[in-house]
């Protein structure tokens, strides 16, 4: 996918176009959901090897241990380093060749077959013989999926999906049975039902292949010693100061050219003490990248930015949500009665958090899911109405007298909790607080409150990740609301096979009514459009659904390109 329209020093992406006047300056402004220009050189340039490429971040990763990735900024570094049987595409639905050259499903979605590329080689490192990595084979995937089993999480994506991965956890088999490796470059899965996200599991960062040697070798320090496929390599990690990454000089992936990739020298991550130090690092010139939200770039970014010196790239498509959720197991008229819940949610003045959250642009939520947002605008209109809101709590005025006081629980005080307060004060509800800001959900499975403040990001970029937070089968960690309806169960699971994204999209907006209707939910965010705003000597940066990926950026000017000792 290329460009609809390339004007240097301005914003580009895919897709429609219009314009948009900001602090001053015409911007022909290109916008997608999570979709990501490739940054095409002009004819008369050739790509250029060497160069460091430098840019900031406010927290170094804790952990480059792919079953512990948990961060952002973990699984932005983890990514340069680590690759997957399959990746994201520029697209939530894309997913892309990686160390699978191909693969391959029975008509029943249960059994799997993939083929490993021939030329792809673990980087070198000291776990290695005479330092050197070795050819990736088969049973490297039957390792590192296996080690996933071997300790628990917080969700394991794979648990329940692949024959006898459930018995493996538990001790109760020596391998996972539906793992069965049929050459050095050649292996099956079998699942104990088709499941549309099968391939979307294995392009996250916790299905990163990687070597058994490198955890024989370095424990329980592997976390800070990762070894990989990918275009570069760890060579310096000072904590709480900088990362340097090298290229790999055995990475597989080429050049329409031929040219061995990546072509950059290295990759220098700096820790900075806060974000006034990025940006102003940023307009020194001293990091080549600037991640701000949508309303930063358009009052700080723009009006210092000089035309034809910097480019953009846009993903408007965030993953987190966050929302007020009912807890549906107790008894009380929150509970009983989705006329109550709604009356709440109708009387929440969501309007007014625009005022209150002076670093972003509001945008109140029409859906659960962030990647539904409805094309029509008049579709994102949440509804507040406090004079029906008045009627529905007095119909229920009889049931509501002994339960006045609506307790809620939340792990920071948020200035939606102080809307919500102020919204349901004129119809006699006040609210109790409860900040819990250590083990918050942990505690929420314990002390049930009548209200919780949920901020969700999933690890999974698909819709059903969103809906396992209202599947009565999910557990209680996950579900925490104990929401119970049997038709949205049955959907929800429907989805989970359908292959057609037209029938799963219909799918997923019976769901989304499902909820409306019964509102265990009161919807308050989601993410904002993300900007990565680069200098235009950098060519090359794609989005791969939401992390930069480095492996075809070159740097077109000749100075400064040399690693820092």
């Amino acid at each position: 996918m290329t460009p609809d329209g390339v004007t240097r020093g301005y914003l580009r992406n895919v897709g429609r176009r219009w314009v948009l006047p900001a602090a001053g300056i015409c911007l022909t402004l290109v916008v997608v959901a999570c979709h990501a220009t490739r940054d095409m050189a002009p004819a008369d340039r050739s790509p250029k090897a060497g160069g460091v490429f430098r840019y900031s971040l406010s927290y170094l990763p804790e952990t480059l241990d792919p079953r512990e990735l948990l961060f952002n900024q973990d699984r932005q570094v983890a990514a340069l380093i680590y690759e997957g049987l399959v990746g994201f595409g520029e697209d939530p639905d894309e997913i892309r060749p990686l160390l699978a050259e191909s693969w391959e499903v029975q008509a029943d979605g249960c059994s799997w077959i993939f083929n490993l590329r021939p030329d792809v080689y673990f980087q070198d490192d000291p776990c290695f013989p005479d330092g050197q990595g070795r050819q990736v084979v088969a049973a490297d995937v039957e390792y590192s999926i296996g080690r996933l089993a071997a300790e628990e999480t917080a969700w394991n994506l794979l648990a329940g999906k692949i024959v006898g991965f459930d018995e493996f956890e538990r001790g109760a088999a020596d391998r996972i049975t539906g793992i069965t490796v049929l050459g050095e470059r050649r292996l099956r899965f079998d699942l104990v039902r088709a499941d549309a996200t099968f391939l979307k599991i294995l392009a996250t960062g916790a299905a990163y292949i990687l070597p058994s040697e490198a955890i024989r070798h370095y424990g329980a320090a592997f976390r800070q010693h990762p070894v990989g496929t990918g275009p570069f390599r760890m060579a310096r990690w000072r904590p709480l100061q900088e990362i340097l990454l090298v290229r790999n000089d055995h990475y597989w992936q080429r050049d329409t050219a031929n040219c061995g990739l990546p072509y950059l020298e290295a990759i220098e991550i700096r820790q900075a003490a806060n974000f006034s130090q990025i940006f102003s690092g940023f307009l020194k010139g001293e990091n080549y990248l600037l991640e701000v939200n949508e309303k930063f770039f358009h009052t700080q970014v723009l009006p210092v930015l000089e035309k034809e010196k910097y480019d953009t790239l846009i993903c408007s498509c965030g993953l987190s949500c966050r929302f007020f959720g009912f807890a549906m197991d107790l008894d009380s008229p929150f509970s009983r009665y989705a006329d109550v819940r709604r009356a709440v949610g109708l009387a929440f003045d969501r309007a007014r958090l625009a005022d209150l959250l002076p670093g972003m642009y509001y945008h109140p939520p029409a859906t659960l899911v962030p990647m539904l947002r409805p094309d029509d605008p008049a579709a994102g209109k949440t509804d507040y109405d406090p004079q029906l809101a008045g009627e529905l709590f007095r119909r229920h005025v009889r049931e509501l007298s002994d339960y006045r006081t609506l307790r809620i629980a939340s792990n920071l005080e948020y200035p939606s909790l102080g809307v919500l307060r102020q919204s349901l004060a004129p119809l006699g509800i006040h609210l109790e607080f409860s900040i819990r800001e250590v083990a918050y959900y942990d505690s929420l499975t314990r002390d049930r409150p009548d209200l919780l403040r949920v901020s969700f990001v999933p690890c999974l970029p698909d819709p059903t990740q969103y809906y396992l937070l209202f599947y009565s089968r999910s557990p209680a960690h996950i579900n925490l609301t104990a929401y119970a309806n049997p038709r949205f169960d049955l959907i929800l699971e429907e989805s989970l096979i359908e292959s057609d994204p037209a029938r799963r999209r219909e799918l997923f907006e019976q769901l989304e009514e499902i909820l409306r209707q019964d509102c265990p939910v009161i919807q308050i965010s989601h993410a904002n459009p993300r900007y990565l705003v680069m200098p235009s000597f950098v060519h090359g940066v794609k989005l791969y659904f939401v992390y930069p990926d480095f492996t075809e950026v070159w740097l077109e000017q000749e100075g400064g390109n040399h690693i820092q000792h």
